[in-house]
């Protein structure tokens, strides 16, 4: 396992590379193999909506701490002294983390994630998506769902409990609570091995088939920057 402030290996997965093969494995080889990739507007707008939470590393609190006394505040408003008979009244406030850098051998990951949320040992990560939330059944997209996977398996690498994960729609201003199934974790712990594999498979994957979202399967465009498959879903940010 790595620290939480360490360096991102290049022999790790990172969190965006998942996402991106989640979307399409073809695409994934055009950007990440052969090195095909230019900016759009999509992709400059993403970075817009995460740029306040990555301007400075956070450090997760420790999962196995015990929670911070909060100081008793006497009738003028200050702080005085606790007596021990008398208890803190109330739940503590979730501490809130932002733009953390975890890494993992074990998973063979590492990223730095939006936010998250933390009470004790329970951890919740949020991830900014530029779009508005899509008119699904999951309200949401398979690779936005896996990579939020993929930050809880993190966290819970760095020994945190974690059953769930919000999407937050920048777009439509949407939150969507993704629990963390065994189905989902299965899912994407299956992509990062493939992922991993595809990374120094000098192969190019077919494209994907016409009945999938992406408007632009077949032929599949030259170049990642003109791929239409960016207007019907919002994975890429």
């Amino acid at each position: 396992m790595l620290d939480s402030t360490s360096e991102e290996p290049s022999d790790l997965l990172p969190l965006r590379m998942l996402n991106e093969y989640a979307y399409c494995p073809r695409l994934f080889h055009l950007m990440h193999v052969q090195g095909r990739w230019a900016d759009n507007a999509f992709t400059v707008e993403g970075r817009n909506v995460h740029r306040r939470v990555d301007q400075l590393d956070h450090i997760l609190p420790d999962a196995s701490a015990p929670p911070a006394e909060a100081p008793l505040t006497d009738a003028a408003g200050g702080e005085g002294d606790r007596p021990e008979s008398v208890a803190p009244v109330g739940d503590e406030p979730p501490a809130v983390s932002r733009s953390i850098p975890l890494g993992s051998d074990t998973l063979g990951l590492t990223g730095k994630l939006d936010l998250v949320s933390t009470a004790d040992d329970q951890a919740v990560p949020v991830e900014t998506k530029r779009g508005r939330v899509p008119d699904n059944e999951q309200r949401c997209w398979e690779p936005e769902r896996v990579q939020l996977m993929a930050q809880g398996l993190l966290l819970r690498e760095h020994g945190y409990q974690c059953d769930h994960g919000v999407l937050y729609f920048a777009g439509s201003r949407t939150r969507v609570d993704v629990p963390f199934t065994p189905e989902l974790e299965a899912r994407t712990l299956e992509l990062i091995a493939q992922a991993r594999q595809a990374t120094g498979n000098p192969n190019m994957p077919p494209p994907l088939d016409a009945n999938s979202f992406c408007a632009a399967a077949s032929p599949c465009p030259p170049r990642p920057s003109t791929c239409s498959a960016r207007k019907a879903s919002p994975s890429y940010t």
